[in-house]
């Protein structure tokens, strides 16, 4: 089974072990960190980038006092869907 990918943007890198949590009202879910590694980005970017190996977990399943880094999504415009015109 594939292990689900996150690309993180931080001077910090996530060790394994320590967990990434979204930040925002609507937010349920938290990663927990399996490997990671640096990687180059595709445009210029003022913090390091890395590639992250996750597995998915409930807020709930973050222990108290574990190493939590927030994350921000970037909002990108979707992908349209097989068989679907543009601006239809």
């Amino acid at each position: 089974m594939k292990l689900p990918r996150i690309t993180y943007h931080s001077d910090v890198q996530p060790l394994p072990g320590s967990y990434i949590v979204p930040q925002g009202p609507k937010s349920r879910r938290a990663y927990l960190v399996l490997t990671s590694r640096e990687v180059k980005a595709r445009q210029p970017r003022k913090h390091k980038v890395w590639a992250l190996e996750v597995e998915r977990l409930g807020q709930a399943a973050v222990p108290a006092g574990a190493v939590t880094h927030p994350i921000y999504w970037f909002s990108r415009d979707r992908k349209p869907r097989p068989g679907q015109r543009r601006g239809a």
